[in-house]
């Protein structure tokens, strides 16, 4: 497992990393609105920008929750879905390297392995927003674009190259223990 462990875990790693990068600026999701259901004259009065499709990849959309005053929700999510998982992937690669030197992964590699359920934070984020837009009056429309599912593969890759950097430490320290008892 150790030559496998050389090579897989820094794919599944760049893997996740170009995954990522793809899930942030990839569209997310386009909502199609329509004024079905409103009453003809009620229409008059709807711009036709109102009725244009508008798509929204995780970057644009933190980029429209801060124009329109909504800071802190932005920032929180750029937090959970720019910065820790970029972070958690450097940390994860330092683990690796620690691993494979011998050396205990560390209390950061701990931190990033606990708190890596808060990555999906944007799918959660978005499939509220699926649900709040179909619950609309009218036939609006949700389509979900390729860039969530990138972003949710960068995280389902990085949680199977932690679970490997776990097990690799664990079997080190089990190999370790065998080796000072003989």
């Amino acid at each position: 497992m150790k030559n496998l462990s050389v090579w897989l875990i820094p794919l599944l790693l760049l893997l996740s990393g170009v995954t990522l990068g793809f899930g942030l600026v990839g569209p997310c999701m386009t909502i199609v609105p329509s004024v079905e259901g409103i009453s003809p004259f009620a229409r008059f009065f709807v711009p036709p920008e109102a009725t244009a499709p508008q798509t929204f990849s995780i970057v644009t959309g933190i980029e429209a929750l801060w124009q329109q005053g909504h800071a802190p929700l932005a920032v929180l999510i750029a937090g959970f879905s720019v910065v820790f998982p970029a972070v958690k992937l450097a940390v994860m690669g330092y683990g690796h390297a620690a691993v494979l030197a011998g050396r205990r992964t560390g209390t950061a590699w701990w931190l990033a392995h606990h708190a890596g359920k808060f990555s999906m934070l944007d799918v959660l984020v978005v499939a509220v927003l699926v649900v709040a837009i179909k619950g609309l009056p009218g036939d609006t429309q949700v389509v979900v674009g390729w860039g969530l599912w990138c972003f949710a593969l960068s995280v389902g890759l990085s949680m199977v190259g932690a679970v490997l950097i776990a097990w690799m430490e664990r079997h080190r320290a089990k190999s370790s223990a065998v080796t000072s008892d003989a």
